[in-house]
């Protein structure tokens, strides 16, 4: 049953992504497509949490960080996609932190790096740095805090993932500071 609700939810994901892109004049705008799919990554967190299945919600979290990939314009729309991106971050590590589904922390930070990466390889400017490092130290903050309160919280051990993914968004936020 969880393979077919996984499917159904890459199944909206395409025809979301299809009716925004695929046709000479859309089907959907891109705002609408873009609700569409984030009310679809929703969903599939909150079956994912109902049913206590961590793969639905990896694969919710994947479509939710391809959305802005998927529906991207070729503009620059910073502080939109990162707060798209903070929000999601937020909100998936409130699932990871309720379920103690750890692996959700690690493709968050992955996720998050890689488009933020991205806009930067493609729209980063000198002119911006003040915003663009204001945006990356949101990002850090988030995902240096949670492996602490995790364990703070929950009174166990400090595993040594956490610890590798505390040091792996340091040496992010860190490399890109420095390159800004």
């Amino acid at each position: 049953g969880q393979s077919l609700i996984g499917l159904g939810l890459a199944i909206l994901y395409a025809a979301f992504f299809a009716a925004f892109s695929v046709y000479d004049e859309p089907v959907m705008s891109q705002k609408v497509a873009f609700g569409c799919m984030v009310a679809v990554t929703a969903a599939g967190v909150a079956l994912a949490v109902l049913y206590d299945a961590l793969p639905m919600a990896m694969l919710a979290v994947l479509g939710g960080l391809l959305t802005p990939v998927l529906l991207s314009t070729g503009k620059d729309a910073r502080d939109p996609l990162f707060t798209y991106l903070l929000l999601l971050d937020l909100g998936v590590l409130g699932v990871a932190f309720f379920r103690g589904w750890r692996l959700l922390d690690a493709l968050a930070l992955a996720g998050t790096f890689v488009l933020y990466g991205g806009w930067y390889a493609q729209f980063y400017k000198p002119a911006g740095m003040a915003p663009a490092l204001a945006w990356l130290g949101a990002f850090y903050v988030v995902f240096l805090a949670l492996p602490f309160v995790y364990h703070l919280v929950r009174r166990v051990r400090f595993t040594v993932e956490r610890f590798i993914m505390a040091l792996a968004n340091a040496a992010f936020a860190f490399g890109m500071a420095w390159d800004m």
